[in-house]
């Protein structure tokens, strides 16, 4: 996979979203539950609310969210007593040697912020931007707090329609002085407000979010660092969706059980997603948008089923 991923990272003219350093997003997601039986090569995590043994397996994901393709880079297995943060202290070393020329940035959800974390990220001579929950609270109050203090218009703000439904962010930041906190490299907190609004000019959902960053305006102005957030998510809307959906991974699982399989198999649904994903990046789009995942999987078993001359008029040169 990796030498597929540097062919996709080294053609100039594949399309990537205009940011002044390129955006690698890191995240976990499950490979495979079950209480069916013993699974060779994994321990049971746990018991079920029934007191049934569980086995777990999932993988932390290293995806290059700037490009419009979106490539998964490389995985990392977690087993079922195997957390991820130790499997990000694997991962991102490998990541940054085989494609650091093609990044600057590493996102990461709440889950995997952690002073370590940050401090490795930034020994690797690469920036951060973390989500803020629970799980750090000093620094989540003090972001809550910081910002609040503001009471100051937001510094970036995007509207769209998604879903029959008007969707708009907005950013508030607050610059961090030297050893203001005590984390690794922070220079900026960050709040993003998503709030979605009817036709009616209803209310209907309301979402504040915090973020901690390496980064500072110097780098990333505030337009683009809201679009970096969004960017983000999008591990989860252009890649962990399209893998769940399109590609089928939680509905079909290998004949044989075993963490080898699995792990296999999962490396050859990450491949596949990257071919289909380049492929959908360079048909005409549809209006203002890119051909839905399934019209690209018809047009990409034709081209491999038929040979090029079949979709020379859909694909282009």
């Amino acid at each position: 996979m990796r030498a597929q991923a540097c062919e996709v990272l080294e053609d100039s003219s594949a399309p990537r979203l205009p940011f002044p350093l390129g955006v690698v997003s890191v995240d976990g997601k499950s490979l495979w539950t079950t209480h069916q039986g013993e699974v060779e090569g994994l321990e049971a995590v746990a018991n079920d609310e029934e007191g049934r043994a569980l086995w777990r397996l999932g993988a932390l994901r290293a995806v290059l969210t700037s490009a419009l393709a979106a490539p998964c880079l490389d995985l990392e297995f977690i087993g079922a007593k195997e957390g991820e943060s130790p499997a990000f202290r694997q991962l991102l070393p490998r990541v940054v040697e085989a494609f650091g020329e093609h990044f600057g940035v590493v996102t990461a959800d709440a889950g995997l912020t952690a002073a370590q974390n940050a401090a490795l990220v930034r020994e690797l001579g690469k920036h951060y931007c973390f989500g803020l929950k629970a799980n750090q609270p000093t620094l989540h109050e003090y972001a809550m707090r910081a910002i609040a203090s503001k009471q100051c218009p937001a510094r970036s703000r995007t509207e769209e329609r998604a879903h029959g439904q008007t969707v708009v962010r907005e950013l508030w930041t607050h610059a961090l002085t030297p050893d203001e906190v005590d984390f690794p490299g922070a220079r900026t907190l960050l709040l993003v407000r998503q709030q979605h609004w009817d036709d009616e000019d209803n209310l209907r959902a309301e979402d504040y979010r915090y973020f901690v960053t390496s980064l500072d305006t110097t780098v990333f102005n505030f337009h683009q660092l809201l679009r970096l957030v969004r960017v983000h998510w999008g591990i989860e809307n252009r890649h962990n969706w399209t893998l769940d959906v399109v590609l089928g991974e939680d509905a079909r699982q290998p004949c044989r059980p075993t963490r080898t399989a699995l792990e296999v198999v999962a490396w050859l649904r990450a491949m596949a997603f990257n071919l289909l994903a380049c492929f959908r990046t360079r048909l005409p789009p549809q209006g203002r948008h890119l051909v839905e995942w399934t019209r690209a999987c018809e047009l990409l078993r034709d081209s491999l089923v038929h040979g090029r001359r079949q979709t020379a008029l859909a694909t282009p040169d």
